[in-house]
This record gives C-alpha cells, structure tokens and sequence, in this order.
C-alpha cells in the first residue's frame, strides 16, 4: 500500500503545538541541566524512563515558555527555499504543479532588509522569465499587496509578491550558517500595528484561484507576439482577460493583466491556455497569493525561544544558582513540589491530579522530580553564564 505524509500534515502539528501555548490548560518549561564544564555537544538519546531520569537528575533551573516565545520558522541558505535576495541570483517561480520545498535548485523566497534597515521584507517569487534570466532587481519596501513586475526599461522582467515583514532584530530570525531561519506567521485577526497590517493588507486582497502568470517551459521570448489576447479555457473560474506584453529592452514576454481592462480572473482550479499554443496557466494556491504565508512558503517547523536572566535563575556557585549548563530540554506541564503525583486514591473512581507549575521560573527544588513529560533534550557545549548577560536559548522542533 503507498502512503504519504503530506507537508500540509506537519504545518498541522505545528500549528497544535503553538496552540498548547495560547491558555493555561498546559505549561511548557525550557530546562537547563547538566553544570559539568567539560561536556561537548553530542546527539542525545530518548529510551524512556532511564533517560526522563537523567534529565531531571541533572536539571538545575526551569524557565516557563510562553505562546509570545515562539513562531512557525522556514529555514534559509545554500539548498533552501529560502535565501537571501542577491543581484544574480536566479530564483525559481511558483508553480502550483511542483515541490519547491525539497531540495530545491534554486530559491523562489528572496528576503531583504527594507531601506529603514530595521525590518526584513519577504517575497515570493511569481516569475522569472520561464527561467531565462537571474534577478538583478527586487522591490524595497511595498507600500501595496500588488505584485512587483519587474518589467520595465533596464529590469529583469521578474514578477514580485511582497508578502509580510519581521523586524530585523526578531528572536527568531538567525543567519549562522548551521542554525538559519526566519520567523513566518499567517494572521487570523486585524492587527493594530503598521508592520503587520502590511500582511494583513496581503491577506484581505488576496484573490483565490487567480492567473497572474502564464509560463513557457524553456523560453517565453520571440515566439510570441506582444499584444496577443491569452485564451484561457475552465470548468471552474472566471474573469481572466489578459495579454502578451514584452519586458522593455528584452525579447522576453510576460502576462500582462494589471492595465486597463486586464484581469487574472478568480476561481480557477483548472485552467488550459487554448491560445496561444505552448504556454502553461499558474494558477494562485487556494486562497489567492499572500493569503497563507505559513503554507505557501512551506512552514512546518517551529522555533522556541527562552531568555535566560539573573532574575530568573540566579547565577552564581551557591546553592539554588546556576553558573553554566550544557543540556537544554522543553518539559510539559511538571508539577509543584508541594504537591502530589497522579494517582488514584483507593476510594476513589477517579485520577487525582497534581497541581501543575505555572510560575515563570524554578530552580529544580520548586518542582516535583520526575513529573511532567520530556518533549525533547539537546545535549550542547557547555555555556558559561555571566551574571550580566541574557542567555538566549534557540530550539527548532521539525515535524
């Protein structure tokens, strides 16, 4: 029998995992453990009890994870999705009928700092000449939830979506080149700042089943003629009015349906270019492009973050204090020590459950040993704290 574990699945998981943080039904807690200053990095194992045990015996403080502590994540570099905008660069456009997220030759998400320098501007890329060319321009800062076509005298004839924006300091955006990711949200609510009404703006003028870009499989150039009317034939959408146009300075053709009178119509889940002949319909995911950012630029993972400070858990070498740790753990929902296991008291015909932590940090003698569930354990370098710093802690849960 052939299965498959879809990437739609994952996002799905992810998501219940940020979800378990939004009330106070569950608590999550960073753990730092292991104060031996000798440890190097190794790959951690997970057996069961043996293991539970190990982490709690050598547990020294708890730092409760709250939902503002963590954001869906896409990972960026050489062999991601994701990268970096660079001029020559070549990027590959969405297509609705092709994986860009596994091992993909090139990019087809460019990310820039915006002109401020203080925010970090996301695109996705819609169109790149039927692969003819590399980028050498891309929008700064986009003021509208248009697409960007770089189509004009001098451009590179690539179609751009601005889709969101995240401050260049954000927590969760890292450029090491073994631990690169940046954060990425899809909003279900109004917000009330300038930065995510940006996104919220892309999202409320996404327009589902739309056709802004038709594409050749090597070369959409000489072979056609600027000014030709694109037929579209479907059993399902409607509205599409577009024609040929060629990129100024360029024998290179694109989808022009943003002048007067043109229309990437709405609706489409099946679409067949009846003419001209040899030219293939995009149509946008379900939605419309910039709906769903998470989804469309392929989340699935999951970044927690912990600021570790000297209010939190005291450094120093004294009792209750914590001068270095080396083993980094997420625990769910432990219990307080003043109170009791699970159980079922013998007159009883139900569980009797321990009251669970819920202040923002413990050293190991506040909580109950062994309680709670280890939902994961990182054994790193030893880190050696000073009394001055924030220690910021950085785990990616991949499912």
């Amino acid at each position: 029998m052939g299965e498959i574990t879809t990437r739609e699945y994952s996002h799905s998981l992810a998501k219940q995992f940020i979800d378990l943080l939004k009330g106070n039904q569950h608590r999550i807690y960073a753990v730092l453990g292991n104060t031996a200053e000798t440890q190097s990095a190794s790959t951690p194992t997970f057996t069961g009890y043996s293991d539970m045990k190990a982490l709690w015996d050598s547990a020294v403080g708890f730092k409760r994870i709250t939902y503002a502590d963590v954001s869906m994540v896409i990972p960026h570099g050489t062999g991601k999705a994701a990268k970096v905008w660079s001029s020559g660069q070549g990027y590959a456009q969405y297509d609705h009928r092709v994986d860009l997220y596994t091992s993909p030759s090139n990019p087809f998400i460019g990310f820039r700092e915006d002109g401020s320098e203080t925010y970090i501007d996301v695109y996705k890329c819609l169109f790149n000449n039927s692969g003819g060319t590399a980028s050498t321009t891309i929008a700064d800062e986009e003021t509208t939830s248009a697409i960007k076509r770089n189509v004009a005298s001098s451009q590179d004839g690539y179609f751009w979506k601005f889709m969101y924006r995240f401050p260049k300091n954000s927590v969760f955006y890292t450029s090491d080149p073994n631990f690169s990711w940046i954060p990425v949200q899809t909003l279900t609510s109004k917000p009330s700042d300038d930065v995510n009404l940006k996104q919220w703006n892309v999202q409320v003028d996404a327009v589902d089943g739309a056709i802004d870009v038709v594409t050749h499989a090597t070369d959409f150039g000489a072979s056609y003629t600027a000014g030709a009317t694109v037929s579209i034939t479907s059993n399902t959408g409607t509205g599409f009015d577009g024609k040929i146009a060629a990129v100024t300075g360029s024998t290179k053709k694109y989808l022009d349906t943003t002048s007067s009178g043109r229309s990437a119509g709405s609706g489409y889940r099946d679409a067949n270019v009846a003419n001209p002949t040899g030219l293939t319909a995009i149509m946008s995911p379900i939605g419309g492009h910039g709906f769903d950012a998470e989804r469309e630029l392929g989340g699935k993972d999951v970044m927690v973050t912990s600021k570790i400070t000297n209010s939190d858990i005291a450094y120093g070498s004294g009792s209750g204090q914590v001068p270095r740790f080396a083993t980094v753990g997420l625990i769910l929902d432990p219990i307080i020590n003043s109170s009791s296991f699970d159980d079922i008291l013998a007159t009883s015909t139900t569980i009797s459950s321990g009251t669970r932590a819920s202040g923002n940090s413990y050293i190991t003698s506040g909580l109950k040993k062994y309680s709670g569930k280890i939902l994961y354990i990182d054994k790193r370098d030893t880190i050696t704290r000073a009394s001055a710093n924030t220690d910021t802690i950085r785990i990616v849960l991949q499912f």
